[in-house]
C-alpha cells in the first residue's frame, strides 16, 4: 500500500511541477509548437513525449527510479505519460483554474488579516499584560 500512496503523491507532484514549468516557459513552448506537436504526427509526438519525460525527470529526480521500472515493462513514452496522468492533462484549463484559486486566496488574505487583533508597537506585551491581569482576578 505504501508504494501506491507514494506513486499517487508522485503523480500529483509531477502534475504541479509540469504546470509550474509550462507556465514559466509557456512563451517558447508555444513558439516552438511543443504543445501542438503532442497532438500531431506520430514521430513528432514521440519526440515531444520524450521531451516531457526529460523535463519531468529533471524536475523530480525520484522519477528516474520509476522510469527505470516502467522502461523494463514498456518503452512506449506515450503510455508512460498516460500512467503518470500527464498526457491527457489540459494545461490551459489547469492553469486557468490555478489562477482562479490564487485570485480567490488573494481576496481572502486581507479579510484574514483584518480578523487578527492588532498589537501595539511593543510586540504585544501590553495585550499580554492585560490578559495576565484578567487571569489574576
Amino acid at each position: 500500500m505504501e508504494f501506491l500512496e507514494s506513486f499517487e503523491h508522485l503523480k500529483t507532484d509531477l502534475k504541479d511541477k509540469w504546470l509550474d514549468y509550462y507556465e514559466v516557459n509557456r512563451h517558447w513552448i508555444e513558439q516552438f509548437g511543443v504543445s501542438q506537436a503532442l497532438h500531431s504526427s506520430e514521430i513528432e509526438r514521440a519526440n515531444n513525449y520524450y521531451f516531457v519525460l526529460g523535463v519531468l525527470s529533471s524536475l523530480e529526480p525520484s522519477l528516474t527510479e520509476v522510469l527505470h521500472i516502467f522502461g523494463q515493462m514498456t518503452s512506449d513514452s506515450k503510455q508512460i505519460l498516460k500512467v503518470l496522468q500527464i498526457l491527457d492533462l489540459d494545461v490551459e484549463k489547469e492553469l486557468a483554474e490555478r489562477a482562479k484559486v490564487k485570485a480567490q486566496q488573494a481576496n481572502l488574505i486581507p479579510l484574514l488579516l483584518e480578523s487578527v487583533p492588532s498589537f501595539p508597537n511593543d510586540n504585544g506585551s501590553e495585550h499580554f499584560d492585560r490578559s495576565r491581569e484578567e487571569i489574576d482576578r
